[in-house]
């Protein structure tokens, strides 16, 4: 447990959260993707511990969650993400994956069609960074 605690103390030190995001120092406006998930989740609170910690040259901040569109619950999923980016002062966008879904490899289609959806957002909206 000792581990863990040292874990989180070295994350809310400001000055390792500059230096793990210092490629990020430079950006205008920073996409993060958050699927709702601990892991991504965790990732935008970091970000935002991060944006906090800087004196100046804040980037904007944009969240992006994907919809597949596979399962019913994603909807809210999404809906949650939105929430917790707006109480971070983060902008938040869902973007829907379209049209029919192949019977067989779900799995590699519904990535190919994330990074997709993502990587057109990010070049529209003049993002640096996903």
């Amino acid at each position: 447990m000792q581990a863990a605690d040292s874990r989180v103390s070295e994350l809310s030190d400001t000055g390792h959260l500059k230096q793990r995001f210092a490629r990020c120092e430079d950006a205008v406006h920073l996409a993060v993707a958050v699927s709702g998930g601990s892991d991504s989740v965790a990732l935008m609170y970091l970000v935002g511990a991060w944006l906090w910690s800087q004196q100046d040259n804040r980037p904007r901040i944009s969240v992006l969650t994907v919809n597949h569109g596979l399962r019913p619950e994603a909807g809210d999923e999404a809906a949650s993400v939105a929430a917790w980016a707006q109480h971070l002062c983060f902008s938040h966008e869902t973007l829907s994956w379209e049209g029919k879904k192949p019977e067989t490899g779900v799995q590699q289609a519904a990535r190919r069609a994330r990074y997709g959806l993502m990587s057109d957002w990010c070049v529209a909206n003049h993002a640096d960074a996903l």
